[in-house]
């Protein structure tokens, strides 16, 4: 996706004109048991092309700008630069210690990069691809978030269970908000300008105000919570629930309604406006479930959602009208990331 952040049209882009021209109908998947990225055709939903890589690609994001596919490498410090309009590699740029998430901001043709090891962000210039600067976050950072209507990005660390916020248009770290857990996910909601954060530990789902940049005294605990993203379109929240450990019980993606979150501020809107899609998946030798889904990315145009199932080599596709599985697409290799270009209606 254009990293973890909020559909194009919201952005207020008349400087870089309409994207809707430019953005490709593919989709890209990450294929960590194969070394490649998958090409994916939206329309037909299949794979058209696969692109060897020299290491296990761990997330990817699309910038429409410059029409680059950005993959990271962890165990190659750097991350490969895919021209969309050809779909071939054509360059790499070194980074620090263990890069492991990626977010592009549009508006300013900026790519944003963490690297776990270095307790660092990198920018990089999306049209020379060099790094421009190199910010310090908290302890073993983590995720990365963008939310463009207030030029902020939000980086989860692990290490000291903060999240840091940047400003992205001086490129400086403006604040470091305490969670009460380590973080697991994070998303950003553009409707509604919260940011939705998972505890690894405790299961919770904290709201953040990206007003205020404070925790809001809401809290909602799932089984196992693995992926999060929003449909920036219709403030709906969707997380893959892993329940594996129950070894009998298919996984889930839980939907939520966030709008009217912030009024209520009540776990019983969200129980009340909360639904559960459950997701078929293989079986052992034992009849036990396999490791079930894992990342989540939503096409706000088709109002499509896409959940990876790593043990099953394919993704799940559902339909965000009836919240029904729809299909599926097969061929792949234990994909772990997705990414396209995202827009609104």
């Amino acid at each position: 996706m254009v990293g973890n952040g909020c559909n194009c049209k919201n952005q207020g882009l008349s400087m870089v004109g309409d994207l809707g021209d430019i953005c490709s109908k593919y989709i890209y998947v990450a294929n960590n048991n194969s070394n490649s990225i998958a090409v994916v055709d939206s329309d037909a939903q299949k794979v058209v092309k696969d692109i060897g890589l020299r290491y296990r690609p761990i997330a990817l994001a699309v910038n429409p700008i410059v029409n680059a596919v950005y993959v990271v490498n962890q165990e190659g410090n750097s991350i490969t630069v895919i021209d969309s309009t050809i779909n071939e590699i054509v360059g790499s740029i070194k980074l620090g210690i263990v890069p492991n998430s990626i977010t592009v901001d549009i508006v300013r043709n900026i790519v944003y990069v963490v690297n776990y090891g270095s307790h660092t962000v990198s920018l990089i210039d999306g049209y020379t691809n060099r790094i421009i600067a190199v910010l310090g976050t908290g302890a073993r950072p983590d995720k990365i978030a963008i939310n463009p209507l207030i030029d902020r990005v939000y980086i989860s660390n692990l290490g000291d269970s903060t999240i840091t916020v940047i400003d992205t248009r001086n490129k400086s770290v403006v604040t470091r908000i305490e969670l009460p857990d380590i973080p697991r996910k994070i998303a950003v909601d553009c409707v509604n300008n919260l940011l939705y954060v998972i505890g690894r530990d405790s299961g919770l789902t904290i709201l953040i105000d990206c007003n205020t940049n404070s925790i809001l005294p809401f809290v909602w605990r799932l089984n196992a919570p693995m992926g999060m993203a929003v449909n920036q379109n219709t403030g709906r929240v969707y997380i893959s629930d892993l329940t594996y450990w129950l070894r009998t019980k298919p996984s889930s993606v839980e939907v939520i309604d966030g709008n009217g979150l912030r009024e209520s501020l009540n776990p019983w809107h969200w129980w009340h406006n909360s639904r559960s899609i459950y997701l078929e998946h293989g079986r052992n030798e034992e009849g036990y479930l396999l490791y079930a889904s894992y990342e989540l990315s939503i096409d706000a145009r088709k109002n499509l959602i896409y959940v990876t199932v790593p043990a099953d080599d394919k993704i799940f596709v559902i339909d965000g009208e009836t919240e029904q599985v729809i299909g599926s697409i097969e061929g792949l290799h234990g994909p772990v990331a997705i990414a396209q270009c995202i827009l609104g209606s």
